[in-house]
This record gives structure tokens, sequence and C-alpha cells, in this order.
């Protein structure tokens, strides 16, 4: 994701900035062990438009430039001086009463009038001498893509199964004005059955539907993703989860604890919905209504699951919270004088476990060697269970920065980790969170971590 768009020829545009010693320092150490940085700054921007490096003055307007600001920060990252707010059109620039040392960064900002970052540069490893200046050269900034901004998913994300039409309409914008392409991941999708009607989202409108058609096999909850990537260099992009429901319909039939079989008409068409709630045993009595009535049968069922007896065809099952949901059960009944019947029905079983969420870590970090970092992993669950919390690095892709000093506390989620300068050579590195509830449901989030220096 490193780059930026090639739209034509980019045009350098060289300011030479015109700024007395005009800088703040956090450093109160004596005159002599101080020193001072100077600079220019070129532009690289990204314009169709025909001219030479140095000859043209900043379309301030046009670029969206209303000041130009510095930061010189030492090598553990703390900001030692700062200077700016500079006009648009300044030239030159120095920053002083900075401690002698080396390592230094220096980044030049470019701010439009909303205080949003629109371009940056950077220079390294700055030597400043004690009493004396560094000449850090020029400084070239380029635009900065920043990301878009998911503000709101608009709409209904809970409807009745069978009945009800669900639409989430996705709010985003740009901060830099790019154009943005919109997707859905977890879409549920339609079965070829057609029970199961799916969903669809319309990239051009940023809207989702569901038009509900059979709440047997559609009731539940789905966990599902909206992304909005801009057209920037580097491309960037948003993401957000989101909850929809679809309920059973008000005064669902009661629990029949009854199923009839007929070895005279063979069907294999589902014949109903039954329910049961998790922790309580479900009984249910297959009966055979054939005439005459056949001796000798015998009752099966697939997937084999509770216990069914095969000559009364008494079944009974106490479901477990794991077991909440929907379940196409299978019942068949054959004899030697008759031919078989198969009856299907849809077990829905209540008490529906909610799957824990973990608080958005974002999907990259970067940390600097020799500074120490921590962040603490959250979540939330809806069903206040006792929650797990767990931390795996490395991947093929990635390395394992548990492997290299990293520690990730389970008691208290929290990450920590200091970086030194031989672990640069194995960036970057890669951690999979995780966080599971009493009953096994789990949320993942996934990190990747640029160590640089």
């Amino acid at each position: 994701m490193r780059g930026y768009r090639n739209i034509g020829m980019p045009v350098l545009i060289v300011f030479v900035f015109l700024i007395c010693s005009c800088g703040t320092s956090s450093t109160d150490s004596p005159s002599n062990e101080t020193g001072s940085v100077r600079f220019s700054i070129d532009v690289a921007e990204k314009s169709p438009a025909a001219v030479s490096p140095g000859m043209a003055t900043v379309d301030c307007e046009r670029m969206r430039i209303s000041t130009v600001t510095a930061e010189l920060r030492d090598n553990r990252n703390n900001l030692t001086a700062t200077g700016g707010p500079w006009s648009c059109n300044t030239r030159q620039g120095t920053l002083s009463g900075i401690p002698a040392g080396e390592g230094y960064t220096l980044i030049i900002l470019m701010r439009d009038a909303d205080g949003n970052v629109r371009y940056q540069g950077y220079v390294y490893d700055i030597l400043v001498p004690a009493a004396g200046t560094a000449d850090a050269g020029t400084v070239t900034v380029r635009a900065v893509n920043n990301p878009p901004v998911i503000s709101e998913i608009r709409g209904n994300n809970r409807v009745t199964g069978g009945s009800g039409i669900m639409q989430l309409e996705v709010i985003a914008s740009d901060p830099d004005g790019d154009n943005l392409t919109y997707y859905m991941t977890d879409l549920p999708e339609a079965e070829e059955s057609g029970y199961f009607s799916g969903a669809s989202f319309d990239p051009d409108t940023h809207i989702f539907t569901w038009n509900t058609v059979n709440y047997y096999y559609e009731t539940g909850e789905y966990l599902v993703w909206f992304i909005v990537t801009d057209d920037g260099e580097p491309r960037r992009s948003a993401w957000k989860r989101c909850k929809i429901f679809v309920d059973s319909p008000t005064g669902s039939p009661t629990p029949d604890t009854q199923l009839v079989l007929n070895t005279d008409n063979d069907t294999t068409e589902v014949v109903g919905r039954k329910y049961a709630s998790a922790g309580e045993q479900f009984t249910m009595q297959l009966k055979d209504t054939s005439s005459p009535v056949h001796t000798g049968l015998i009752f099966s069922m697939y997937p084999e699951i509770g216990t069914l007896n095969e000559t009364s065809g008494l079944f009974t099952w106490t479901p477990d919270i794991i077991n909440t949901g929907n379940s196409l059960l299978m019942f068949y009944i054959r004899s030697a004088m008759a031919e078989p019947d198969w009856k299907k029905i849809l077990l829905t079983v209540g008490g529906v476990n909610v799957c824990p969420l973990l608080e958005p870590l974002g999907l990259r970090r970067v940390m600097e060697i020799n500074h120490s970092y921590e962040f603490y992993v959250t979540a939330e669950d809806p069903d206040s269970e006792n929650l797990t919390f767990e931390a795996v690095g490395g991947t093929e892709e990635y390395s394992d920065p548990f492997e290299y000093g990293a520690q990730f506390n389970a008691n208290t989620h929290k990450f920590s980790w200091t970086p030194d300068s031989s672990d640069i050579q194995y960036s970057p590195f890669g951690v999979l969170f995780t966080v599971t509830d009493s009953y096994g449901q789990s949320d993942v989030w996934a990190v990747s971590i640029d160590v640089r220096e």
C-alpha cells in the first residue's frame, strides 16, 4: 500500500521558504549544547498540468493548502521542536534550540483550512551539531490520502421473517474528495432449495436489501461487514460491522408434540416447524396413520441426535446452548408390509447465544525501535458471559512478535512491546487476537505491525 497516484507527469514545485529562526524547542539545555536545522521544501503535486519544476508558485486554493508546519522528533519519536504555522507560500525554514544529537526526523505538514493534513514529507537521520546548524536539505512533500469515513448505517436492521423487507444504506464521505467504492461481505446468500431467499447489495446506491420469504429458514442473527474504499494513492478503506436480525412472526405455532407419518403416501416435503428451548427436554411422538395399520414398524432419523425409540417412535432430546438455531431433521418410517415414508421438520432451538465482539483495533500499527508500546484488547458480549482472550503471533507472511519480546497478558488483555533495532529485519509482524465466550462463540481481529527506526 505504498506509492502515490500516478496521473500524468508529477510536477515538482519548489518552495524556498524565507523564515527567520522561529522554532520552539522542548529542551532546556544550555545554548552551547543546542543547534539548529534548516530546510527547503519541494511539492510533488498530482497534477497533469505541464509546469516545469521550480517554475511556478503553489496554487494554494486549488491544492487546498492553508498552512505549513514543521515538526522535529528524536529517535524515540518524542516531539523536540516545532515551527509554524506559516502561510502556504512562505519560503525556507529553520528550527532552533534543538539539543545536539543524532537520529532526528524532520516532518513537514501542509494542512487545509479544517486542519486536515493534505501534504507531508520526511527527512530521517539528521545530525544536529552543538552550536551549529544542520542542513536537512530538501524535503519532498507529497499528497496525503486520508481514509474515507463511514458516518452512518441508515435503515432497519431487524425484520419479521417471511414478511419483512430489510434495507440498510451506507452513508460515507472522503475528506480528500476521492471517488468511493462500496462493498459488503458475509452477505446472506440464497439457496437452491428456495427456502432461503438471500440478500443483495447495490454498490451504486450503497443499499443492502433483504426481502425475507421463509421464516422457517431465515430466522436468526447475522454479522455483516460494510467496506468503503477510495481511489487515492495508496488506497484507503473504512469498515463497519453490523448485526442484522430476522425474527420469528408474532404468534408462532406452539410446539407440536406429534409428527404424523403415513406409509401409504411417500413424501419428502417439509411438514412444519417445531420449537425447543436450550436446557429443556423436547419430546415428540412419531405416529403412523396408514390404513390398514401396519405392524413391525421401524422408525429412524437423520442426523442422529437425541434419542429415538425405533419401535415406539418416541423422540427425546435436551439441546444445549450450542445447539441453538435451526436444524433440519428427517424422520423415516418403514415396514416390510408397505412403502417407506419420510417427513422433514425444521427444529428451532431457542436461547440463542450471541457472539462476543472485539472493539476495533485497527489493521496496521507502526512502532519505532527503542520505544515502548502498549494497548488493551476489549470486547463486549450481549449475554454477559465470561470471556477468554488470546493472542497468537505470526503467519506465513508475518513474523511472530512474541518471539522477539512482545507480551500479551490474557488476564488484563494488555499487549506490550519495546522493539529494538534487530527487529527491523523481521518486519512486518502479525498478531491474531481472539475473544471467546463460555459456549465457544468467538470473534477475531488481525493486526499487522511495522517496525522502523
